[in-house]
């Protein structure tokens, strides 16, 4: 693992290393960019053998076409149950949000299909939490729920992702990523249970 993610890190010298080509082929028009955009994805992946959907944003600058860096972050968007009860024997749910700085070598940008290799180092926290109420199931309520456990943890995130350039100021994305956190604490819970794969659909606008 340390040295695919050490791989990883070096992939920007090789985007910074490719011929310059100021032209963008893209599917519907004509396309110049000033290296600049912003997006939103999903993330499909699985947490405690339960489904799991990731909500993220993403904005960054984008040098000479070939290396974008920026940040990026997102959060879970759905209740999945987590291995502890509470001491009434309720169950508990997990709260999930993490973040970052991108760093994301891009390939044959001015092709209307190309591909990228994100990379993303940061931090996040994950707690568990119970609903009080009925209306905090409902999602009326929010501030009817009792935390319990929490753990901060830091986290890599490489993948591979092909974009299409859809017109001058869209793209969509769609890509793998693989998140690797290691040493998670939390009761009950592996402290490998935040490495997983996702797949990940997203669209990005700007100018590239």
């Amino acid at each position: 693992m340390k040295r695919f993610v050490a791989f990883m890190l070096l992939l920007p010298a090789f985007a910074v290393a490719q011929e310059d080509d100021d032209t963008i082929e893209i599917l519907f028009g004509d396309a110049q960019g000033i290296r600049a955009f912003a997006g939103i994805h999903f993330d499909a992946t699985r947490l405690n053998d339960q489904f799991t959907g990731l909500l993220g944003g993403t904005a960054a600058f984008s040098f000479s076409r070939k290396l974008n860096i920026g940040v990026t972050g997102q959060w879970l968007v759905n209740d999945v149950i987590t291995r502890n009860q509470s001491s009434e024997e309720q169950d508990l749910f997990y709260e999930l949000g993490y973040g970052g700085l991108l760093v994301e070598p891009t390939f044959f940008s001015g092709k209307k299909v190309h591909f990228t290799v994100p990379i993303v180092l940061g931090g996040g926290v994950i707690e568990e939490y119970r609903y009080l109420t009925p209306s905090a199931i409902n999602g009326d309520n929010f501030e009817d729920t009792e935390y319990y456990h929490k753990d901060h943890f830091f986290f890599v995130e490489p993948g591979l992702a092909a974009e299409l350039n859809l017109t001058r100021f869209l793209r969509l994305s769609i890509a793998g990523v693989y998140r690797w956190a290691p040493g998670l604490n939390l009761p009950n819970t592996s402290t490998d249970a935040l490495d997983q794969f996702s797949l990940r659909i997203g669209l990005r606008t700007g100018w590239f």
